[in-house]
């Protein structure tokens, strides 16, 4: 989905009373007259900056992850995954934000070194998270700052997932 069409979207949720000024104001880094702008069909999207569309475009990103997931959204949450597998040190964050598909084989592969037996028990989990993937994520193109919010995600969301099993044993 490009950010026009993100951007279309969010104009669409804003009049359908699903986006709140202060959630818009918040992710956005936009004013609120932009918010009653877009509301009020004052502005186009199409007429917009690429830098305000680039940042209406990641607030539908953040309110709306589940429609919105970027590429570097879906990345984020196999960060998050092996992250929670075991602590990635600032090397490999390093590698995996800026060469992802190249890098991901070889922390993968060290992942199983280190903890075999919580990669296994966990690897469904991963297997799912690479089905959300397309061909075209599957590229060394730099990660951006969605990243950080599919690794909080997956990360808090795998760690409530062990709690629960962990209460249950």
């Amino acid at each position: 989905m490009t950010d026009l069409e993100k951007v279309q979207l969010l104009q669409e949720k804003i009049k359908a009373d699903e986006v709140k000024v202060a959630d818009f104001v918040k992710y956005a880094a936009a004013n609120k007259q932009t918010f009653y702008n877009l509301r009020d069909d004052k502005v186009s999207p199409e007429k917009m900056t690429v830098k305000t569309a680039s940042n209406l475009a990641r607030c539908y990103d953040i309110l709306f992850p589940n429609v919105g997931k970027s590429r570097d959204y879906r990345w984020g949450r196999v960060l998050g995954f092996l992250y929670f597998i075991h602590s990635l040190n600032r090397g490999e964050w390093e590698k995996l934000i800026t060469k992802p598909n190249t890098n991901l084989p070889r922390i993968h592969s060290r992942m199983m070194e280190i903890e075999a037996k919580r990669m296994m028990d966990w690897e469904p989990e991963l297997a799912a998270i690479m089905n959300t993937m397309d061909e075209s994520d599957m590229t060394d193109e730099r990660l951006g700052g969605m990243v950080m919010l599919g690794h909080g995600k997956e990360l808090n969301r795998l760690m409530r997932m062990e709690q629960l099993q962990n209460e249950a044993d």
